[in-house]
C-alpha cells in the first residue's frame, strides 16, 4: 500500500526492500523487517518480561512454521544473535494479533519524523515493535491532545499513534565538561 500524506510518501514495501538489500542503519528494525520480508504481516518481536518471544503478526492463521522461518532468517546474519540459539533450544514463543506490520510502524514513523514545524514537546518518535504502534514521546500531559491533533490534521492514521510522557530531555555533558 503506497499512499501519501502531504509531501511524504508511505510506502511500507520501500522499507522492506531497503532491509533486504542490506540496509543496516536501524540495527535491530532491519532485522525485524528483514523478518517481515519473510513472514509478510509480521507486526513485531522482541523478548517479554517473561523471556519468552513476543511476536506480533496481522494475521494469526498457520504459525506452525513461525519458529524455524525465525532460525532460518537471523541464523543468515554474519554475526550471530543469542536470539538464534534460544530459539533452537526450544525458547517459548507467544503470538498477538497486531493491528499493523511493522514496515507500516517504520514508514509511518518516517512520515512522522519527517513533518514539519512538529511541536516542540514532541521528543521522540519511534516504530515500536513492543507495542505495534508509533510512539510519539512528548515532555508533559498537556501535550499529549495538542500533538494528537497535529499528526492527525497532517493526514497521521491516530490509531497508528501511541503517546506517551517521556518528559524533556536534559544534557548529561557538554563541550565545557571537556575544555
Amino acid at each position: 500500500r503506497r499512499t501519501t500524506a502531504g509531501l511524504l510518501t508511505f510506502d511500507p514495501q520501500a522499507q522492506i526492500d531497503s532491509a533486504l538489500q542490506g540496509r543496516n542503519s536501524r540495527a535491530i528494525e532491519d532485522e525485524i523487517l528483514r523478518i517481515e520480508g519473510r513472514r509478510p504481516g509480521l507486526g513485531g518481536i522482541f523478548v517479554d518480561s517473561t523471556g519468552a518471544l513476543f511476536v506480533y503478526l496481522r494475521s494469526l492463521g498457520d504459525t506452525t512454521t513461525l519458529r524455524s522461518e525465525l532460525i532460518d532468517v537471523l541464523s543468515s546474519r554474519a554475526e550471530p544473535m543469542q536470539l538464534t540459539a534460544e530459539l533452537q533450544q526450544g525458547m517459548p514463543i507467544r503470538v498477538a494479533q497486531g493491528s499493523y506490520s511493522f514496515s507500516e510502524l517504520v514508514a509511518a514513523a518516517n512520515q512522522v519524523s519527517g513533518l514539519v514545524n512538529m511541536p516542540r514537546s514532541v521528543v521522540s518518535v519511534d516504530a515500536d515493535e513492543a507495542a505495534n504502534r508509533v510512539t510519539i514521546g512528548v515532555t508533559n500531559q498537556d501535550a499529549v491532545e495538542a500533538v494528537s491533533e497535529y499528526f492527525a490534521s497532517r493526514g497521521v492514521d491516530r490509531r497508528m499513534l501511541r503517546l506517551a510522557v517521556v518528559g524533556t530531555p536534559r544534557l548529561l555533558a557538554s563541550v565545557r565538561d571537556y575544555f
